[in-house]
């Protein structure tokens, strides 16, 4: 479970929210005292260039993913993003390339947070934005959509029992990036049972309380943009960037994370600033007055 620190002053609550990397992962700080159950643990920046045999870095974790090469409609990772071809140019699974990114992202842990970045291409009935777990029946799943329809947007978590939610996120518009962040967190005194809770670019869309816990499927491998079902057809999809926090984010840092945006758009604006900046020497002398004075 996650323990918040409130720091106060007279009657006045407040909190600070700060990036610190502790021991290699991003740590998040609040009232000055270092929260240590909300880590980045794994980030994938997609700033590879290549297809299949080109390793996807973790550059938090370690845990490097994979290009699956299954035929002619292929997945690329090129201009810091991962692009998946699936279904936009009529291929099936059986010929479709998929990523894989290792087993047991999740194990060990009881609650988490998955961020990702990423633009739907194309309709596709049951396109999958991810498909984590051991088997068909042991599986937590995040739709683009499931009918070929814009709106119909579904999570499933797939078990002993099955929980869904329907049309929470919807519509993912056709050429455009979000931001979609779901948190777990395992229920005080329930073994059996978690929130989760699901958000679309820094604003929280819908929560369920769902039978299932991480443990569920925690050692399963996490597939990008492919089901796990065989009739069900790969998604065309690009992927910016993913990230998984050890714990649950609040609705603040979500909201933070989005107006940041994903790293590496982060390290293309610094550089069009600089650049903006060096082709205007008035600007750049009055940075410099500001800095010195």
């Amino acid at each position: 479970m996650i323990h918040r620190f409130i720091a106060l002053l007279t009657v006045t609550a407040f909190a600070v929210f700060a990036y610190s990397p502790v021991n290699g992962v991003e740590g998040i700080f609040k009232n000055g005292f270092e929260d240590p159950t909300t880590q980045l643990i794994h980030r994938w920046t997609f700033s590879e260039n290549g297809g299949s045999g080109t390793p996807l870095v973790d550059d938090i974790g370690g845990a490097d993913g994979s290009i699956i090469e299954l035929g002619n409609w292929n997945a690329w990772a090129a201009f810091g993003k991962l692009t998946l071809y699936g279904s936009r140019k009529g291929g099936s699974q059986e010929t479709s390339d998929y990523v894989t990114l290792p087993a047991g992202l999740l194990s060990g842990l009881e609650d988490a947070s998955i961020e990702i970045w990423a633009t739907h291409d194309s309709l596709q009935k049951w396109g999958r934005i991810f498909d984590v777990g051991t088997s068909a029946g042991n599986s937590l799943l995040m739709t683009w959509d499931f009918s070929g329809d814009a709106n119909s947007d579904r999570v499933q978590w797939n078990g002993s029992s099955n929980d869904v939610i329907d049309g929470v996120m919807a519509p993912y518009v056709i050429g455009t990036e979000y931001q979609i962040v779901m948190s777990i967190e395992k229920s005080e005194g329930d073994d059996s049972s978690s929130l989760v809770r699901l958000y679309r670019d820094g604003v929280l869309q819908g929560e369920r309380y769902v039978d299932h816990t991480l443990t569920d499927v925690a050692d399963g491998e996490f597939l990008l943009a492919r089901s796990r079902y065989a009739n069900e057809p790969t998604a065309s999809c690009s992927f910016n960037e993913i990230r998984i926090y050890n714990g649950v984010l609040t609705d603040e840092e979500i909201a933070r994370r989005f107006s940041e945006g994903p790293v590496d758009d982060r390290a293309v604006n610094t550089v069009e600033m600089v650049e903006s900046i060096e082709a205007y020497p008035f600007n750049k002398r009055q940075i410099n007055h500001t800095v010195t004075s």
